[in-house]
């Protein structure tokens, strides 16, 4: 195998997928690396003197609230690490990196991966977490072996539907093909050692809080 062969064809692709054009003071250089929205990542690049300015013009976060997502709490915590982390600043809602002319190659690298990791934190919406929360639930169910059944719904007295996260079981057959049970009053649900009623419904929370 000729891993410098191969290496050398990367660094070609990369440098032919790396395209720039002049805007204004500015050059606007879009790499081949993609955000949430697989669109190609671009960025905005300045000299001043002996240094250059590197800055998204906003973009980044803008998308991000576009989608819902806000940088509040711990959130913010976490926008605050991945800046110091590659050594760029918040202003206002531009991510800008300031660095020497003879460290661009290493910065931009750098810059490139904060701005991948700001445009991660869409992984921190409320319906993703739900999701992971509620499959390692289920996850730990089944190497528990305690029979449930997901996406459960019961149909009250007043004929309104609730929907619940998990229904636990007694046993494997306990109701395996009912998705849908009308509510018995309380004297007529069994129970489970004398405390838990069977089935029992469950409607999980997602406890983090973004």
């Amino acid at each position: 195998m000729d891993i410098e062969h191969y290496i050398n064809d990367y660094i070609h692709w990369l440098k032919n997928e790396i395209t720039f054009s002049k805007v204004g003071e500015y050059y606007e250089i879009s790499s081949p690396f993609l955000d949430e929205k697989n669109d190609y990542l671009q960025f905005y690049v300045k000299q001043s003197g002996d240094d250059i300015l590197f800055t998204d013009d906003g973009y980044t976060l803008n998308e991000l609230q576009s989608i819902g997502i806000s940088i509040t709490g711990n959130r913010k915590k976490q926008l605050t690490m991945i800046l110091n982390q590659y050594g760029a600043k918040l202003s206002d809602k531009e991510i800008t990196l300031i660095a020497s002319v003879k460290d661009f190659p290493q910065k931009k690298h750098m810059y490139i991966q904060c701005l991948l990791k700001v445009h991660d934190l869409y992984l921190t919406s409320r319906v993703k977490t739900n999701s992971y929360f509620l499959n390692d639930i289920q996850n730990f169910f089944l190497k528990n072996e305690i029979y449930c059944f997901p996406n459960f719904q019961l149909i009250g007295k007043s004929g309104f539907s609730h929907n619940y996260d998990f229904a636990i079981q007694q046993s494997p057959s306990a109701f395996a093909s009912q998705s849908t049970l009308q509510i018995k009053p309380l004297s007529q649900i069994q129970y489970l050692h004398g405390k838990i009623p069977v089935p029992c419904v469950i409607q999980m929370r997602n406890w983090l809080s973004f």
